[in-house]
């Protein structure tokens, strides 16, 4: 573990880090209100379980584009719509949200607003996975 000691009493504000290893993986001993939980060491806020929905979304897509163009197997419209317009709200509800929200203030010309006319314009025409992959390929590209 690294703790940072910072010393103030220069002009200059030197921070160095110390390295404390415990010895034969033993805890070491210290307060409860010392400023770090080890329970949250090692992850990450804005990991991948932060954004399930968007790879879920993301898993969806690709399954019915390998059944369709991997194995020729074409799911009927009413069932595709349903599946897809699934993965579309588990990807895009946040943009969605941001461009009704967006919308009713009149800022209709923002990203939000742009994202959402296009891919409910892609279900619209009936190109349903593009649509989706549209809105998931956008979120990808928020996330990094």
């Amino acid at each position: 573990m690294a703790q940072e000691c910072c010393n103030t009493d220069e002009k200059d504000v030197q921070i160095k880090v110390v390295v404390n290893k415990p010895e034969n993986n033993e805890e070491h001993n210290h307060s409860a209100d010392d400023g770090h939980n080890h329970a949250e060491a090692g992850q990450d806020s804005a990991g991948w379980k932060t954004h399930w929905d968007l790879l879920l979304a993301l898993f969806i897509l690709i399954v019915l584009l390998v059944l369709q163009y991997g194995f020729k197997i074409e799911l009927p419209k009413i069932p595709s719509l349903i599946i897809n317009g699934i993965a579309y709200l588990l990807a895009g509800r946040k943009v969605l949200d941001l461009a009704f929200r967006k919308s009713i203030r009149g800022d209709i010309f923002n990203e939000f607003v742009l994202m959402s006319v296009a891919t409910i314009g892609a279900f619209v025409i009936g190109e349903y996975e593009e649509g989706v992959a549209v809105m998931v390929f956008y979120q990808i590209g928020e996330w990094f």
